[in-house]
């Protein structure tokens, strides 16, 4: 274990928190900029999506409703990411391969969110969700380097 002289540093792993939670903010401060449709087509789809209502398993759903549903989990899962990972990483107790573990777990999902971005969304999300990644990446490749250490000095002793 880590003596609190040789805690493990955890900058780039508390920066990709912090980039997890301004993107979270993002996407909540686009939630209140409904733009006005620009023409009688998108003014027709844009009913459609808002009075529409389809059977979802029982419950009577509009579009609109399941994407912003959809779009809230989206800020709520990634505040969730950042508050968990802020919670390990400035706690007391802050141990280097749990660091790494938790870093190469956020790379890997990340990773399949910014492939979902990539193909589905747009430039933003996908610059917040990229940069979270490398940073996570740089937090496991970096800060986790002296993880596997500590186990070994543990066994020899």
């Amino acid at each position: 274990m880590n003596r609190p002289s040789e805690r493990p540093r955890a900058g780039f792993f508390i920066a990709g928190c912090v980039v997890l939670i301004l993107m979270s903010l993002a996407h909540l401060a686009a939630q209140f900029q409904e733009g006005a449709p620009r023409d009688a087509t998108e003014q027709q789809l844009l009913d459609l999506m808002t009075t529409y209502r389809m059977d979802l398993v029982g419950t009577p759903r509009s579009m609109m409703e399941v994407t912003r549903g959809f779009t809230l989990f989206f800020g709520i899962a990634s505040c969730g990411m950042a508050g968990a990972g802020l919670a390990l990483a400035t706690g007391s107790v802050r141990d280097a391969r749990v660091l790494r573990r938790v870093s190469v777990a956020y790379v890997a999902t990340l990773g399949a969110a910014l492939a979902n971005s990539l193909v589905h969304w747009f430039i933003i999300p996908t610059v917040f969700l990229g940069g979270a990644m490398v940073l996570f990446a740089a937090s496991a490749v970096i800060e986790g380097r002296g993880a596997g250490r500590a186990r070994n000095d543990l066994a020899l002793r």
